[in-house]
């Protein structure tokens, strides 16, 4: 009888033990190692930059537009309407889309770091998104935001050549935009 008494001891203990400690927020789940993992790859697809993650040729392409116009230095305004006719004409986007395709391209875009230093990681989750035709109009549209001021730079040219380097390989996708 002792040990009847004793053993329910031990478990009431044990679980107002395990009450206290989930009152002050610590919790035996978290010892759990796929909880964990998923937890961990949940937080750094949250907080990591969004041009890492972007899968639609669509975006990719308005975010490799705005690279192309900002390389040599801020978006004048030509190349700005350039980029929104573009938008609407090629993209099949309405004014209202164009204009926030290219503000959120902007905002993506930002300083540029990301894209000059690691461009490969940037296209690499769109990559096989864009199909054969997508991939002929890549470097004509990216040449024709290079020249809307004119002559295009030696960076923007060099832009160009990374990018169009990076599709030059067959697509495994065959829709439009």
């Amino acid at each position: 009888m002792h040990l009847i008494v004793a053993l329910l001891g031990a478990i009431a203990t044990a679980v107002w033990i395990l009450h206290r400690l989930a009152e002050m927020g610590i919790s035996l789940a978290g010892l759990n190692p796929f909880l964990w993992k998923r937890r961990r790859d949940w937080s750094n697809r949250y907080n990591s930059n969004p041009i890492f993650q972007l899968e639609s040729p669509l975006e990719t392409m308005g975010l490799m537009m705005v690279a192309v116009a900002k390389a040599d230095g801020e978006m004048s305004g030509s190349e700005r309407e350039h980029l929104l006719r573009a938008f609407v004409d090629v993209f099949e986007l309405n004014d209202k889309d164009a204009v926030g395709l290219l503000n959120s391209a902007s905002h993506m875009y930002g300083r540029g770091d990301e894209i000059r230093d690691k461009l490969d990681a940037v296209l690499a989750p769109s990559k096989n998104a864009f199909s054969a035709t997508q991939r002929q109009q890549i470097r004509p549209m990216l040449e024709a935001v290079a020249a809307a001021d004119g002559e295009s730079s030696a960076s923007q040219r060099a832009l160009i050549e990374q990018i169009g380097a990076a599709y030059a390989e067959a697509p495994k996708s065959t829709k439009g935009w």
